[in-house]
């Protein structure tokens, strides 16, 4: 026997029963239906608005989604568009930088190769300089000796002269012994006339001879003190002048500015190596540094010591001065100043104008003497190259720079210059030991201790000559910051 579910079959549904209605009970019944029809049919239309109403939704809502997928597609496109710009952006600036850093590390081996042939380039001319002064020390020595030898010699002529002198006046007095009887009995009767004359007025003229001889004691003093003064002021004035014509003093302040130039040149290079965080190449520059350091030191010490043998030299001056000769700095000071040889003169005085012109236009007086000594006419000049010219012995006023220059303001743009890196106004004119950095002005490096660039202990401050810094050809040799991009845009 099979099992067949209950859901296969079907009940049979009872009809209603047929009940008899009454007429009131029917009208209520007819009305109840109306009452549910009417309701049935509200319902149907509320159906329908309802389905109307969401079919409605449907449809604003099916557009405001296909608007959002489109607007998302266009913020997708828009950042893809924005992404491949910034790409585009930062592989140029990457590029730029790539470029520049290659420039600086070229910059840095050409600094390093200037230091160093301005640092070989300064002991040659030391080395020079030196046995040049050896040898004029030599030559002034023999001059003196001979100086000395004829001044010896001319006392011998003068002794001998003397001895002449007193020979010729010893048989004079011998032939004169026969008149001196007469002579002195004269003498003596006169002696005692004046003798008696003058006791008689010395009473009435006492008071007028002290006051003659007050007025002249003050006029004397007075004379005395002018003397002085003019004596120190010419004293004063040649001791200038000796410094300004001492060619080795020349020669050591021109080293002395160089060095400067130099280290402040580093000590900017230095700043922007700190920009750009390369420490090997702030170890090497400071290794310039102490190596300049060691020069500036020795050419200061040396400074210092040829002042002192000038002031020996002045000394030995004042001590021969006792002489009492009339004018004597004064004299000197002439000496000094017509020190030129009469033939070189002459030729300078036959230099032509222009030439001249030229020279003192360019700063470069001290040359006169080599374009009067080559006969250089304005013509010649005019022809004359880079090379003629070193040849003649011209030189520049300042060793070459390591690097081409560029303008001023693409270093000033970054903010990097000569000015105080603590007041930001002033120009850097001081150089702290032993550090050797040029970074601050004269008032603002007063109080320090400290270095404001490297935190080293400030052993000694050396006032710079000429502030230089803001024109430095180092300063301006640095490579200028690549151009800028503007931003990206803004996403939306």
């Amino acid at each position: 026997m099979e099992y067949e579910p209950p859901s296969k079959f079907l009940l049979d549904i009872l009809e209603p029963p047929n009940l008899m209605l009454t007429p009131k009970e029917s009208s209520f019944s007819k009305a109840y239906e109306m009452e549910e029809n009417a309701l049935q049919d509200k319902k149907r239309q509320e159906r329908i608005e309802l389905e109307r109403l969401l079919e409605l939704e449907m449809l604003e809502q099916a557009q405001l989604a296909s608007q959002a997928i489109e607007e998302k597609q266009r913020f997708i496109e828009a950042m893809a568009q924005d992404q491949n710009k910034m790409d585009k952006e930062l592989e140029t600036i990457f590029h730029g930088k790539g470029q520049e850093r290659k420039k600086l590390v070229e910059y840095m081996h050409q600094v390093e190769i200037g230091t160093d042939v301005l640092i070989k380039n300064m002991l040659e001319m030391q080395e020079k300089a030196r046995k040049t002064e050896e040898l004029l020390e030599l030559m002034e020595r023999e001059r003196i000796e001979e100086e000395e030898l004829f001044v010896v010699r001319n006392e011998e002529m003068q002794n001998l002269r003397k001895q002449e002198v007193l020979r010729a006046m010893e048989s004079m007095l011998q032939e004169s012994d026969m008149f001196e009887s007469l002579r002195s009995s004269y003498v003596n009767n006169k002696d005692n006339v004046l003798r008696q004359a003058l006791h008689d007025e010395e009473v009435t003229s006492q008071g007028q001879v002290h006051s003659i001889l007050h007025h002249k004691d003050l006029a004397l003093t007075n004379m005395i003190d002018v003397l002085q003064k003019q004596e120190e002021f010419q004293r004063d004035a040649f001791e200038a002048l000796q410094l300004q014509k001492d060619a080795k003093t020349q020669r050591i302040t021109q080293q002395i500015n160089m060095i400067e130039e130099e280290l402040t040149g580093l000590t900017l290079v230095e700043l922007q190596r700190k920009e750009e965080r390369t420490d090997d190449e702030i170890n090497c520059l400071a290794e310039k540094r102490v190596e300049l350091l060691g020069l500036l030191s020795q050419l200061m010490s040396e400074q210092e010591s040829r002042r002192e043998e000038l002031r020996k030299r002045l000394a030995e001056m004042e001590q021969q001065k006792e002489d009492g000769q009339t004018d004597y700095w004064l004299v000197q000071y002439q000496r000094l100043m017509d020190r030129k040889p009469q033939a070189l003169m002459d030729q300078e005085h036959r230099l032509e104008i222009a030439v001249v012109t030229v020279l003192d236009d360019s700063g470069a007086q001290d040359y006169l003497p080599v374009f009067a000594r080559h006969r250089i006419t304005i013509e010649t000049l005019l022809q004359m190259t880079d090379d003629d010219l070193k040849q003649e012995d011209v030189t520049f006023d300042h060793p070459a720079p390591s690097a081409p220059l560029v303008r001023q303001e693409s270093i000033l743009a970054r903010g990097l210059n000569s000015e105080c890196v603590i007041c930001l106004d002033r120009q850097s004119a001081v150089i702290f030991l032993s550090c050797g950095h040029v970074c601050c002005c004269n008032e603002c490096s007063i109080p320090l201790k400290e270095c404001p660039l490297c935190r080293g202990a400030i052993v000694q401050r050396i006032k710079l000559s000429t502030a230089v810094v803001s024109e430095h050809p180092l300063l301006a040799a640095l490579p200028s910051e690549p151009t800028e991009h503007p931003p990206p845009a803004p996403l939306v």
